[in-house]
């Protein structure tokens, strides 16, 4: 059977280059790159001499770190949503309020932590602070009703730094994150100092945990507050009843040995310490009581509550992190010759589609 298809030659376009033409192409612009290798030069050293000279200048930083996982101890399926929960709990800026308006040890004296952390930045990196924040600023007030316009707004500044990771290597912010679905918690945060990095890690943890227990066992824990409450009072009252009636007891003894002793005293006396003991006998039933529902309400506490394992916790010394000026000025020096090689690309296209638009020759 004979085709009727015919073979026709591949005609080349007019706009089309063979593979010579661009090899050839290739070899003028790597011998233009060549030519114009002191601007390729100028264009490494300005870039990369400028990181170097910026790196050089950050201060180190001392990062600490925590990573727990956390499990229910019924292996209960609601766990990833406790997790959930707690993810936006811990996230929330209350978490980070409560830990800075706690009180510290600051040499012989007492201090809020954000007035440590406010001390560090003025002394380290004062340059890192929000410029509203005034030098050597104290607040005075760890409630936020009893706190003064300044001191709400410089809070609200280092919320504000704590609460917004920085892409550079600016330090001082933290970050909580959750894996909801395998249940880690990791607490990473950095400061210019080994100290302010260990306190307020440990801080930050250990509101952490409490949180998380907390939010996992709320309606446990309410429980056994209000039996808790109500087992203190009938204790209250069953020790003041014994009281008074070991009081009329011994009243009663010392009118009856009294030579001439009053018969209707002691009638008296003993009439009060009859229905006393009626008293006390109640309450000291109502105390055992109520001591039995508090244990009850313990172990369902107890027995809800989170096993938290600590699989990372940063302990002293820290080793400071600062980054490598050479190895960030050899990068952008790379970065600053490719764009001096595209703009010597860029300038001869440029040049050759004005001569080929004008008509001329190349």
């Amino acid at each position: 059977m004979q085709s009727n298809t015919e073979n026709k030659d591949y005609t080349q376009l007019s706009d089309e280059i063979s593979i010579r033409q661009f090899v050839n192409l290739a070899i003028v612009y790597f011998r233009l790159i060549l030519k114009r290798w002191y601007f390729i030069v100028f264009g490494f050293l300005l870039l990369g001499g400028y990181k170097y000279h910026e790196i050089a200048q950050v201060k180190p930083s001392f990062p600490a770190k925590v990573k727990i996982l956390i499990q229910p101890q019924d292996n209960a399926k609601e766990n990833k949503h406790s997790v959930k929960v707690f993810a936006q709990l811990a996230n929330s800026p209350n978490l980070l309020t409560n830990v800075l308006l706690e009180e510290v040890e600051e040499g012989d004296s007492t201090n809020l932590l954000i007035n440590t952390y406010l001390n560090t930045y003025f002394k380290m990196k004062p340059e890192e602070l929000d410029a509203n924040i005034p030098i050597g600023f104290q607040m005075k007030h760890n409630k936020i009703d009893q706190a003064s316009s300044e001191e709400r707004m410089v809070l609200n500044k280092v919320l504000g730094k704590l609460g917004t990771p920085m892409a550079d290597f600016t330090d001082g912010f933290v970050s909580i994150s959750v894996d909801d679905e395998m249940g880690f918690v990791t607490i990473n945060l950095s400061s210019p100092t080994e100290a302010l990095s260990l306190l307020m890690l440990d801080r930050i943890y250990g509101h952490v945990k409490v949180l998380l227990n907390n939010s996992h066992t709320f309606a446990d824990q309410k429980a056994y507050s209000n039996f808790q409450k109500d087992s203190d009072s009938l204790s209250t009252h069953y020790k003041e009843s014994y009281y008074k009636l070991n009081r009329l007891k011994d009243k009663r003894e010392r009118e009856l040995k009294k030579e001439k002793s009053n018969p209707r005293e002691v009638r008296y006396l003993e009439k009060k310490i009859h229905k006393l003991e009626v008293v006390a006998e109640v309450y000291k039933v109502e105390y055992l009581a109520s001591v039995e529902q508090l244990k009850g309400a313990q172990m369902d506490r107890d027995k809800n509550s989170l096993l938290i394992h600590e699989l990372e916790h940063t302990l002293a010394p820290i080793v400071p992190y600062a980054p490598s000026p050479k190895l960030v000025g050899i990068k952008f020096g790379i970065f600053g010759a490719a764009l001096a090689i595209m703009l010597v690309l860029f300038t001869r296209i440029y040049s050759n589609l004005s001569l080929e638009l004008s008509g001329g020759d190349d």
